[in-house]
């Protein structure tokens, strides 16, 4: 049971970074890549500025997608009792959650599926 359950939340992390990875826009690449998950303090934010404009998609999805699974592979044991936060380190990430893709609503919004999902990964 103790494992079913360490693979449930391991599950549920990776469920959730790429859902947030699905949903969120590119322009310079600077938000897609500035998503961190972590169990304390997070790091300074991230600027896009100077990088170019109108980049695809596909790159920058996959090195955000790649940053937020090593940093859940790093993560400790993660149990019921564990805070993790996923958060976006942009300068202007409240903008993007605002007036954009919005992919922290979109995540809550979905969030009885995304557990779902990582259930029956989990089994």
């Amino acid at each position: 049971m103790e494992q079913l359950l360490d693979n449930f939340y391991s599950n549920l992390l990776y469920e959730i970074a790429d859902n947030l990875i699905n949903v969120s826009p590119v322009d310079t690449g600077n938000y897609i890549t500035s998503f961190e998950v972590t169990q304390g303090r997070p790091t300074a934010e991230t600027t896009s500025e100077g990088k170019p404009r109108g980049q695809p998609w596909e790159p920058f999805a996959e090195e955000g997608r790649a940053k937020l699974k090593a940093q859940i592979a790093s993560l400790p044991e993660v149990t019921v009792a564990d805070k993790v936060y996923f958060i976006n380190r942009a300068e202007y990430a409240k903008l993007v959650e605002t007036y954009s893709s919005a992919p922290f609503t979109h995540v809550a919004n979905i969030m009885p599926i995304i557990i779902q999902d990582a259930a029956q990964r989990s089994l």
